[in-house]
């Protein structure tokens, strides 16, 4: 049997279904995961969570919520490395090594929102590197 008090408080506190859930300076990457895509993945110079979101969806059937995490990422390129796809296969891939190294948490996703190309730095600045005193 359903216990509709608890469904309502449920349903009135979020009116919003996507909100905000953890100061993003506290979030990091399981140790685990990021050597695994560290290592799949050589061209990547580093990722880190840039935020991340949660949904509120109900169970059909028991109507109980179901809270989802979708933890957007930030990915590094290392200078003069050729990305392997863009944004979306990244996500996919790192979706598909979390899942293989954590299957109990099927409630929590990945999407690459950022990617960045390193570039070498230019002759100027390795010029005022060796020879302009630090400031």
């Amino acid at each position: 049997m359903c216990d509709f008090t608890k469904l309502t408080e449920t349903l009135s506190v979020n009116h919003d279904a996507r909100y905000k859930v953890f100061d993003n300076s506290m979030l990091v990457i399981p140790h685990q995961l990021y050597q695994v895509v560290m290592k799949m993945f050589p061209e990547i110079l580093n990722f880190k969570i840039s935020d991340v979101q949660s949904t509120l969806v109900y169970n059909p059937a028991t109507f109980e919520p179901i809270e989802k995490f979708r933890l957007n990422l930030s990915v590094d390129i290392k200078p003069n490395q050729q990305p392997q796809g863009v944004k979306d296969y990244y996500s996919e891939e790192i979706n598909k090594l979390f899942n293989f190294i954590y299957p109990d948490y099927e409630f929590v996703k990945f999407g690459v929102v950022e990617m960045t190309l390193v570039r070498p730095p230019s002759n100027r600045e390795l010029f005022g590197r060796l020879f302009l005193p630090e400031q």
